[in-house]
């Protein structure tokens, strides 16, 4: 992660909402429970949903580069 989001320390934590990532554990063996995308302050403080959700269109891609590069390189054999 510090590949793309350089100088940030990251920390594992609980959410207290649910994820997408729950509908894949009956089929797979590891879910990556992750979101790389970075909210603006601005935007975190009023609510990442609701209405008129949205993130940088900067933040969206970094995200989607961030998922890739993860998908490339990640070695989940048990």
């Amino acid at each position: 992660m510090q590949r793309y989001y350089p100088g940030v320390v990251f920390l594992p934590s609980m959410t207290v909402g649910a994820t997408d990532a729950h509908h894949y554990e009956q089929i797979c063996d590891t879910c990556l429970r992750c979101s790389p995308f970075m909210a603006e302050p601005q935007e975190a403080a009023t609510g990442v949903h609701g209405t008129n959700e949205r993130i940088p269109v900067r933040a969206y891609l970094q995200g989607i580069r961030f998922l890739i590069d993860l998908m490339e390189h990640v070695n989940l054999s048990c």
